[in-house]
């Protein structure tokens, strides 16, 4: 077999991986924002940012959802959310507060906003 075909075929059959990644990872963020947009109205969040493997491209079938929301969630709150989310979603959802993450500035100026309440100081 020559070594020329050998590489164009590892480079081929790599794109194509690639793009059902990117595919499933935009059905995913679809799927998403209207599970978001059923569940979050009945939780203190104003906003919901997705960061991590699902938009950096390292995604893969067995990652998690990096999730982060911003409001004022009691714990109670905060792990009704998690578990209808986690009932709700495929894969399993990593969820966490933003004002508690040590990077949060990042993740906003790089997450995407996957949910924000309408009628809030942003939104409008």
């Amino acid at each position: 077999m020559d070594i020329v075909q050998v590489r164009r075929f590892l480079l081929e059959r790599e794109k194509r991986r690639r793009q059902v990644r990117e595919q499933a990872c935009r059905q995913l963020i679809v799927q998403l924002k209207q599970i978001l947009e059923e569940v979050l109205p009945s939780f203190p969040v104003e906003r919901a940012y997705l960061y991590g493997s699902v938009l950096t491209g390292r995604w893969h079938p067995e990652s998690d959802l990096d999730l982060a929301v911003e409001g004022r969630l009691s714990a109670e709150e905060f792990f009704r959310l998690w578990a209808e989310l986690d009932r709700r979603l495929e894969p399993e959802v990593d969820l966490r507060e933003l004002e508690k993450l040590p990077f949060r500035e990042k993740v906003r100026r790089e997450g995407m906003v996957v949910y924000e309440r309408k009628g809030s100081p942003s939104s409008r």
